[in-house]
């Protein structure tokens, strides 16, 4: 879930029950997840955090799980275009008339991730 996806959730009430004991609760400038009485997921406009309050519980990992599932896809995504991109650069050292043009693409690649993280809020 993202900040625009909470805002849509809440409508024009100030907290939702989404599942037992888990409300979204509008805090002013973000959106707070809270379970039980702990702020778990925070949903800012250009970030998310997770915090789990010292609660190390199934459900808490579980609402942090399936609150969070697009960020941690994207995230896994872009490791694994990453990864694949690096295996495909040592397989080009051996073959430098290549090195060129994966180099360009890396570099796409790596400009992409980038504008990911920023967007999140992150930076590389």
């Amino acid at each position: 879930m993202t900040f625009t996806q909470a805002r849509e959730k809440l409508g024009n009430r100030t907290s939702r029950k989404v599942a037992n004991n888990t409300y979204l609760v509008d805090l002013g400038g973000y959106i707070g997840l809270r379970l039980h009485g702990t702020i778990i997921v925070s949903y800012h406009p250009d970030q998310t955090k997770v915090f789990t309050g010292g609660w190390r519980t199934v459900t808490t990992k579980a609402r942090i799980n399936e609150m969070t599932k697009e960020q941690t896809e994207l995230m896994e995504k872009t490791l694994s275009e990453l990864r694949e991109s690096e295996a495909a650069l040592v397989s080009d050292l051996i073959n430098p008339r290549r090195l060129t043009s994966r180099l360009a693409e890396l570099r796409a690649v790596i400009a992409d991730i980038s504008a990911v993280v920023e967007k999140e809020g992150g930076a590389l």
